[in-house]
């Protein structure tokens, strides 16, 4: 039996997490728009940087181990975030992913696997997270528009303290809706 919880819901966001049996997924679910700019190529080959850019307080570093060319190129990324839950005893957590694109004419997907961090890029300190898998999938309305719908896994610790088990889906809201805010108020 799957049991559904609402994490965040607001004029930004939402974030639904569902539990089966030890399972925990979330789906994080907002609108975009911005008459001013293409979201094409706002939301394209870049989306990850711009995450990093507009949540430094969250993410310490982004460092590509292979840059992506255009907007159909998959990527390898090494993400540092920053010491989240150490009050809690939970180390600062990194994440090595490969980001594979799909595209077609109105819609791209991001899809993001853990992969085995090269040693030389190993943080210190750090601890890889547990588990990760997710696929962004962007709709485009037109030129100025555009849903994003978020289905991802993000397992920090073993074990985690069922009073965090939300975390994950919060911090994924915190960093989607950032991103939105500056997209809709940037002005050329």
């Amino acid at each position: 039996m799957t049991e559904e919880t609402v994490i965040v819901s607001n004029d930004n966001c939402n974030v639904i997490m569902s539990k089966t049996g030890t399972e925990t997924t979330f789906r994080l679910t907002m609108k975009v728009e911005n008459r001013c700019i293409d979201l094409k190529k706002v939301l394209g080959a870049n989306l990850y940087d711009l995450m990093a850019a507009t949540n430094e307080d969250l993410i310490e570093k982004l460092v590509y181990i292979k840059k992506p060319v255009d907007d159909k190129d998959y990527c390898d990324g090494l993400i540092v975030l920053k010491k989240i839950g150490s009050d809690f005893g939970i180390k600062q957590k990194y994440l090595c992913l490969r980001i594979n694109v799909y595209s077609d004419l109105n819609k791209r997907s991001y899809e993001s696997i853990l992969i085995k961090c090269p040693d030389e890029l190993k943080p210190l300190d750090c601890e890889p997270v547990k588990k990760s898998y997710g696929i962004v999938e962007i709709n485009y309305i037109g030129m100025h528009k555009a849903e994003v719908v978020y289905d991802f896994s993000l397992e920090l610790e073993d074990n985690m303290p069922i009073f965090l088990e939300k975390l994950p889906g919060k911090l994924m809201a915190k960093i989607f809706t950032r991103v939105k805010v500056f997209i809709e108020n940037f002005k050329v």
